[in-house]
């Protein structure tokens, strides 16, 4: 206390005169809330960053499109192949003689000249051979058993070019064509055994159905299997 009176902190110190600055504040400019920070005077404002870029990632490839799948060809190339091996083994040739029994007759009969020794050949393996070409390739192409990259290097054959391509085409040429060329060799063998074709009507149901077998084969194999995407 002075002279009495009350005392307090700031007391007898002057008003700050209307609009004078603070004196902690000269030059300050007062603090507005809410307001964006600037830059301090005289530095320039710092550039952002560039945001990096990040390569698209491309979509997984899916599965690979099969080449071949079983087609409608698979029915008549199946069916000849099984009534193909009933008329050559199954079923009688002329006779009571099955296929093995004319064979046998050919075998034991010495001095076989010309028509003879073809069917000698023919009866002993040169009809079986015909069976399994005219019936296996068809089969196992109507199927779809060329359908991808792995299949076509293992089975292809002469034709990996061309199915790894894409084009059935030529492969569906060549079987058609080998299952053919076994059919002209049975109908020619059997015009030779029947004297050009004189005694057909002593020949058995045998002889018969191995040729009607092999045609459907033929035909199964002209037809294949579904490609798909192909119209």
């Amino acid at each position: 206390m002075t002279n009495g009176g009350p005392s307090w902190p700031g007391a007898g110190q002057q008003p700050y005169p209307p609009g004078a600055a603070h004196p902690r504040g000269a030059g300050q400019q007062p603090y507005q809330q809410g307001a964006a920070r600037q830059p301090f005077a005289g530095q320039p404002p710092r550039p952002y960053a560039p945001q990096q870029q990040y390569p698209q990632q491309q979509p997984e490839p899916g599965p690979e499109q099969p080449l071949t799948l079983p087609g409608p060809g698979a029915i008549p190339a199946v069916l000849g192949a099984v009534v193909a091996i009933v008329g050559l083994f199954a079923l009688t040739w002329v006779g009571d003689a099955n296929f093995a029994d004319l064979n046998d007759a050919l075998n034991s009969s010495p001095d076989l000249k010309g028509d003879e020794q073809w069917l000698k050949l023919y009866l002993r393996q040169g009809a079986i051979i015909a069976l399994a070409l005219s019936a296996v390739p068809p089969v196992l192409w109507t199927l779809g058993s060329l359908r991808d990259r792995k299949s076509i290097k293992r089975r292809g054959g002469l034709m990996k070019k061309s199915l790894s391509a894409g084009n059935t085409t030529p492969t569906r040429n060549l079987i058609t064509g080998i299952a053919g060329a076994a059919l002209l060799y049975h109908v020619v063998s059997l015009l030779l055994f029947t004297d050009g074709g004189k005694h057909l009507d002593q020949l058995g149901a045998g002889p018969w159905l191995l040729v009607v077998g092999t045609a459907l084969s033929v035909v199964g194999a002209a037809i294949g299997p579904r490609v798909p995407g192909r119209r």
